[in-house]
């Protein structure tokens, strides 16, 4: 049950995303979009992160854990190395969005 809810609410948000960014995309200005879509994929970085923790919460050994959504793999966030990891993408992704924010 707390899986199916998880992969709810990861389709619902990437679906949400998709559809403000190509009904939004021609009527605001390129700024105000790179700083939309630096929102969004800040917003699915976060989601994504506490989805990955919560669900392989009992594999804290391995690294590379199969992705809940698709065919792939991802970083387990559970793991000391992951967690660095995940933090390093939350962090680019800001960086990115304070530089496009005041430049």
């Amino acid at each position: 049950m707390k899986k199916n809810f998880i992969n709810f609410i990861l389709t619902m948000t990437t679906i949400a995303v998709v559809v403000l960014l190509v009904t939004l995309g021609d009527r605001i200005k390129s700024k105000q979009a790179e700083v939309i879509v630096l929102c969004a994929i800040l917003l699915l970085v976060s989601v994504l992160y506490h989805a990955y923790k919560q669900h392989y919460s009992d594999k804290r050994e391995s690294f590379f854990v199969p992705k809940i959504n698709g065919i792939g793999f991802s970083v387990n966030p559970n793991t000391f190395e992951g967690k660095i990891i995940w933090y390093v993408v939350f962090l680019v992704v800001i960086i990115f969005l304070l530089v496009t924010i005041f430049t």
